[in-house]
């Protein structure tokens, strides 16, 4: 496959610590924003619990498609454009006051956050192989601070104004330096630097092990988190 030129990896990598701050953020945002969606839209806890479940569906098939398009896509284009998308979502997630509208604008969310999720990973397994397992660590770490700092600032966002309005807003523009920083970036595809010529063969039950162990370890998690 041809390639485009590669971005610097300290620069990549520092984009990509940002972009999954913010995915942390957003992913940490709906579990205590839920009881003010329930009110916003007339609707019981029981009711409103289902927008895990548009987020999550949205999730798996922004991480499904993801993954193909950054086999065909410039990768740092992908991941600014789901980092803007993301932005007017978040935006409009506080205001939303009908429960048929806010579902699939969480959908959309969670769409976002799968591409972005994918995007990630992907862009640090593609930059040269020294240092590249410290890069993959780190994004992970940046993914924690995200989701330990999204719900202080919502607190705070309850506490000065009594809603979750402006801690989502603060959410949306924290998002859009990721995607300015991301854009900046050379448009580079697809680098493995090597690793691909080094890679033994494919055993596909192997990957359908791995990937059922993830499914039910990160379902475990998304579920008690949120």
């Amino acid at each position: 496959m041809e390639t485009s030129p590669a971005s610097p990896p300290r620069a990549l990598a520092a984009a990509s610590y940002l972009a999954f701050t913010c995915l942390g953020m957003a992913f940490a945002a709906l579990g205590p924003a839920l009881p003010f969606l329930a009110r916003n839209t007339a609707s019981t806890l029981a009711v409103i619990s289902n927008l895990f479940i548009a987020q999550n569906l949205a999730y798996m098939l922004g991480s499904y498609f993801g993954g193909h398009l950054y086999d065909r896509l410039p990768g740092t284009r992908l991941m600014a454009a789901a980092l803007l998308l993301l932005i007017p979502v978040l935006a409009l997630l506080p205001l939303s006051r009908i429960l048929a509208l806010l579902l699939p604008i969480i959908a959309l969310q969670g769409l976002a956050q799968g591409v972005i999720d994918v995007g990630g990973n992907a862009l640090m397994l593609w930059t040269p192989e020294r240092g590249r397992n410290m890069r993959v660590n780190a994004l992970h770490l940046f993914f924690g601070v995200g989701a330990l700092l999204s719900p202080l600032i919502l607190a705070q966002a309850v506490r000065w104004s009594g809603g979750i309005s402006w801690g989502f807003w603060a959410l949306a523009l924290l998002s859009l330096p990721a995607a300015i920083w991301m854009l900046s970036l050379p448009a580079g595809s697809r680098q493995m630097a090597g690793s691909e010529s080094a890679a033994g063969p494919s055993r596909p039950w192997q990957v359908a092990l791995l990937a059922g162990f993830l499914f039910l370890s990160v379902a475990a998690e998304s579920s008690a988190g949120s």
